[in-house]
């Protein structure tokens, strides 16, 4: 951020309400407004970027057509004052000087002339943004009549008080070139050609002709021309699908590539050469004006969402432009020979070779159309590559399996004058996570090589074991939960089943040595059941703990469910549940006896019942 820019966002937090004070203006009607007296006018748009000017360029077409002999003007920045200078309609352009360090006093005493020469109208284009410094330049001109937009109102303020002509500002989606003409038609100027416009030299475009036939330039050939650049890294398409692009035209179509880059972009350039196997023709970064002369000379133009897009739409070249965050149907150039290519994911490296190459067939009217042959197309490196991408540039990135096809994705065009590519299909197999995959498989169960259904298991019931333990194992609540040192398979009927998988020997051979009971611990048992089935009887807090069984420690058990009644007996003898009954109803006896409170009635627990 510039000197200039911290005073002026300064200024907007803390003293715009002084501001309002001096260069307040009471707002008034359009038809108040004697238009014809108007002979010299003056459009600021000296903020925003080059795009962002050459979009509002219709604004002055359609002043033009309806001032034909105003004397028209545009203060504008001096990185994009040559794209000013290259429109037809305005006749006067004021460069201000966005750092500080390039005004001298000669150059400053020069500007503030030309900005205090008598304006008649002075009109702010605040679509993108809202600029103090443009607001304080149409103050400073003297201008009689001020438009602009009600929009972006600066904090502490009650409107866009530096405009005594308002325009509404339109909620919605709307092109960005018609957000500029929506400022002008509040005063009834309006275009029936909202396009880009800028006109070429005649000198430039013969230099620009001169320098390609010197690098080999054939009449016969295609001329498609590539710029790999743009300011913002996501609104770069990667380098190698430029590459792949460049080489497939250059062997299939015997086309002839110009590269181009902007001034930080060298190394764009030589990965770009170091893919591809020809040689193409260089154009080195150079002004706006030699720029569009190379950009008309070709038959095409393959680009980013950048500035240098709607320069080549302006000086009328056919183009492919690729798009990533940004909207196209709010940032593309507006016409039928401009195409924008939009991945679903919004990111441009969602586009492919084969959609950019059917989209220069559209515009060339040939059969550009290619087949599904890049399927082991990078994926979704950034740039620069690294150098494994420079040495294999087919096989980086995560790529799906080659066998996997990856569907054409059909171009939605829309109705009207204008076309937008949005290709909100695109198969981006490049980004599937194969990990996913890879641990589904891992994962995935082996079918056991003998199972048996629970219609066997009720037919045969378990042996009789003289160890076994008298705790029902776990029932499981889901039956999604596979138990443990089991498996799941699929049966007849897609149902899953689960099928029990037998420890090893030496570890069964130690549960069952745990779990052996003798004689003389079956009253030690029946003790247990006791003080648990008195404790669930005479216990206030929530008894959900003492039901809850306990983990079973032999998997291989058969549940409670499934025990049939010559298993049940095998627990407990007859004596052994009479002699329990027995000491239960003595305990409540003699709770009743000791106990002024009745005690609860006890429901006599059964060895076939299990615990309460």
């Amino acid at each position: 951020m510039t000197f200039w820019n911290r005073i002026e966002q300064y200024i907007k937090r803390n003293h715009m309400r002084w501001l309002q004070l001096l260069f307040g203006k009471k707002p008034i009607q359009p038809n108040l407004v004697n238009f014809t007296e108007i002979q010299r006018i003056l459009v600021i748009r000296q903020h925003d970027m080059l795009g962002d000017f050459l979009l509002a360029t219709p604004v002055f077409r359609a002043l033009r057509e309806h001032f034909p002999n105003a004397h028209i003007g545009v203060v504008v920045r001096r990185y994009f004052a040559e794209a000013a200078e290259m429109n037809p309609y305005i006749d006067e352009v004021l460069v201000f000087e966005e750092v500080g360090t390039n005004w001298t006093l000669r150059t400053f005493r020069q500007f503030w002339k030309k900005l205090r020469s008598g304006w008649d109208l002075a009109i702010v284009l605040n679509t993108v943004s809202h600029s103090l410094t443009s607001d304080l330049l149409s103050a400073f001109s003297k201008a009689k009549w001020v438009l602009g937009s009600s929009h972006r109102v600066f904090p502490g303020t009650d409107g866009n008080f530096f405009y005594n002509l308002i325009a509404p500002y339109w909620d919605g989606d709307r092109h960005q070139s018609e957000r500029n003409l929506d400022i002008v038609r509040h005063i009834g100027v309006d275009t029936q050609d909202p396009s880009e416009v800028l006109k070429v030299d005649e000198n430039l475009l013969e230099k620009a002709q001169e320098i390609l036939e010197n690098l080999g330039l054939r009449d016969e050939s295609l001329l498609i021309g590539m710029h790999v650049g743009a300011g913002k890294m996501f609104n770069r398409w990667p380098i190698i699908r430029f590459a792949e692009l460049a080489q497939k035209l250059h062997d299939e179509y015997d086309a002839q590539i110009i590269l181009f880059w902007g001034p930080k972009e060298q190394d764009l350039a030589d990965q770009f050469q170091n893919y591809v196997q020809f040689q193409p023709m260089l154009v080195e970064p150079t002004s706006l004006k030699e720029l569009a002369a190379f950009f008309a000379l070709c038959d095409a133009m393959v680009c980013n969402d950048t500035g240098v897009m709607h320069l080549a739409a302006a000086a009328g070249v056919p183009l492919v432009a690729i798009f990533g965050p940004t909207d196209p149907a709010e940032w593309k150039p507006l016409g039928d020979e401009f195409i924008a290519l939009r991945g679903k994911r919004d990111k441009t490296d969602s586009v492919r070779v084969r959609h950019v190459l059917e989209a220069l067939g559209t515009l060339l009217d040939e059969d550009m159309s290619a087949e599904d042959d890049d399927d082991d197309e990078p994926g979704d490196e950034d740039i620069p590559p690294s150098e494994e991408a420079q040495d294999q540039p087919a096989e980086t990135g995560p790529v799906a399996e080659k066998d996997t096809p990856v569907p054409q994705a059909p171009f939605v065009k829309k109705s009207g004058p204008d076309r937008i590519e949005v290709l909100k299909n695109i198969e981006t197999n490049t980004e599937l996570d194969l990990s996913i995959f890879q641990t589904a498989v891992r994962e995935k169960p082996q079918a056991p090589q003998k199972t048996e259904n629970a219609v066997d298991r009720e037919q045969k019931p378990p042996a009789p074991s003289e160890g076994r333990d008298d705790h029902p194992p776990e029932v499981r609540e889901s039956a999604g939960d596979a138990p443990r040192g089991g498996a799941e398979h699929t049966g007849s009927g897609g149902q899953v089943e689960e099928t029990a998988v037998p420890d090893s020997a030496p570890e069964a051979a130690a549960k069952d040595e745990q779990l052996e009971t003798t004689e003389s611990d079956v009253p030690q048992l029946s003790q247990t059941y006791i003080d648990e089935a008195w404790q669930s009887a005479t216990c206030e807090r929530d008894n959900t703990e003492f039901l809850a069984e306990p983990e079973p420690d032999d998997e291989s058990a058969t549940p409670d469910s499934e025990l049939s009644p010559a298993s049940e007996e095998s627990l407990l003898s007859t004596s052994e549940i009479e002699k329990i009954e027995m000491e239960l109803n003595q305990l409540a006896e003699q709770e009743e006896r000791t106990s002024d409170d009745p005690a609860p009635q006890e429901t006599p627990v059964s060895g076939s019942e299990g615990e309460p």
